[in-house]
């Protein structure tokens, strides 16, 4: 799951580019300090409050674009910011997804905001791409998942975000574990709809590349390369984590099970095995729900959106655990539900103390209470979903007030899910995302 950390973008400069960094975090953490409601509110009218979710899915799917990518000179900057220069393969007819379109649409975000207009993010291109393999939408998955081969560091992975024109920062040194397994996942999606073996090569390198990242002590992966200081001054491209995130292994279950299915010769992690290993280790019996992840010390026991019980329910449903999914569910409501003005809201987590709704990480709890047979609930988030678009216009805007990481921006990740949400609720088209059976009995769920 991807935070906007605007500290993942750089301007031309390659001087003091970490300190206007942290100067745009401390920007967006004291607007969300900021008394009042959510910036986005529903219109006084009520034309928002009947926002049929599939009309506005269509919509959402339709505001999301691409920009053309060439192959240029790029590069990343070292822990003394020193540009290191990136080679990237060589990519015709490419393009890439604008993650944040319209990032000053709703007011109250930093200065300099606007800058992230030619960022784009990996996780988000590997979203897009599967919301246009489901769509049958074949060349337009293909422009991006190109651009993504022609980014792929030799280990396998790919860096965190880079500029789609102009300045060619590439944040190559900062990889996530659960962004490698995003990419291969698209990949794996793409290849079991059209065929051909267009990404198989790109896959076996991605595979290689998670397997490298296995623990010896507890064969979870570990989160990958580089971090921030805790100021945001510094970044540290050679710093390797040595904690294995939940958000990130489940991620990767995923994958691999996808992965294996379209390339039974590639090695790459055991989706099953790994579930298990997520279900064995990182679930809190006691509170019942999952961890964060797991530090050499212990379970994480930060709460988070995704690692308590959205995206975890989805892996619980997967592996065929029913009563662990809804417990997670009833977590999340518990832990992190809450209002914000008119919306019923998710919360990000403990570390965000900010009363935002996550919608992104939100989403996947409509999804895993519609599998989990508790259409109605599932249903009531969707309706919501469809009036935040109404309101908030497209793509969906990803929190509904300035927190850190959390901007009141148009984005695609949100984008994506809601689309996916309403196709499987009520557009007829059924599971198409994580839809992959995890159990260990091999049983189809």
């Amino acid at each position: 799951m991807k935070r906007c950390c605007p500290a993942g973008w750089r301007g031309p400069s390659l001087t003091r580019t970490a300190a206007r960094c942290a100067l745009l975090l401390s920007a967006v953490l004291t607007a969300s300090a900021c008394g009042g409601g959510p910036v986005v509110e529903p219109p006084r009218d009520g034309r928002c409050d009947d926002a049929d979710p599939w009309h506005w899915a269509g919509l959402a799917s339709d505001a999301l674009h691409t920009r053309t990518f060439r192959t240029r000179a790029m590069y990343d900057l070292d822990e003394a910011e020193r540009a290191v220069p990136f080679a990237p393969g060589p990519c015709e007819a490419c393009e890439a997804v604008v993650s944040y379109p319209a990032p000053t649409r709703h007011p109250g975000g930093p200065v300099g905001l606007g800058r992230l207009r030619d960022r784009s993010y990996v996780y988000d291109n590997a979203l897009y791409a599967l919301l246009r393999t489901a769509e049958g939408r074949q060349s337009s998955a293909r422009a991006v998942l190109d651009t993504l081969v022609a980014l792929q560091r030799p280990d396998g992975a790919w860096g965190f975000s880079f500029a789609i024109a102009e300045d060619g920062f590439y944040n190559v040194g900062y990889v996530r574990t659960g962004t490698v397994a995003w990419v291969l996942y698209a990949m794996a999606r793409y290849e079991a709809r059209f065929g051909g073996g267009r990404y198989v090569a790109s896959m076996r390198r991605a595979g290689a590349f998670l397997l490298a990242r296995a623990d010896p002590q507890h064969g979870l992966l570990r989160g990958g390369f580089g971090r921030w200081s805790q100021d945001g001054a510094r970044f540290l491209p050679m710093d390797a984590p040595t904690w294995a995130s939940t958000e990130h292994n489940l991620d990767a279950a995923f994958a691999g099970r996808a992965a294996s299915a379209v390339d039974p010769d590639g090695l790459y992690p055991d989706g099953v095995e790994l579930a298990g290993r997520v279900a064995a280790r990182l679930y809190l019996a006691d509170a019942g729900h999952y961890a964060r992840g797991l530090q050499p010390n212990g379970p994480d026991r930060v709460v988070a959106l995704d690692s308590v019980g959205t995206w975890s329910a989805l892996l619980d449903l997967a592996r065929g655990d029913l009563e662990r999914a809804l417990r997670g569910l009833e977590a999340v409501d518990r832990l992190l539900g809450g209002r914000d003005g008119p919306w019923r809201i998710w919360r990000p987590g403990d570390e965000h103390a900010a009363d935002t709704w996550f919608v992104e990480g939100s989403v996947a709890r409509a999804i895993a209470l519609g599998r989990a047979d508790r259409r109605g609930a599932a249903l009531d988030d969707l309706r919501q979903l469809g009036r935040w678009a109404c309101a908030g216009g497209v793509p969906l805007t990803y929190a509904s007030r300035w927190a850190r990481d959390f901007p009141v921006t148009p984005a695609v990740a949100p984008t994506v899910w809601f689309v996916f949400a309403a196709r499987e609720l009520v557009g007829g088209h059924g599971p198409e995302l994580w839809n992959e059976s995890l159990r260990a009995d091999g049983r189809n769920r």
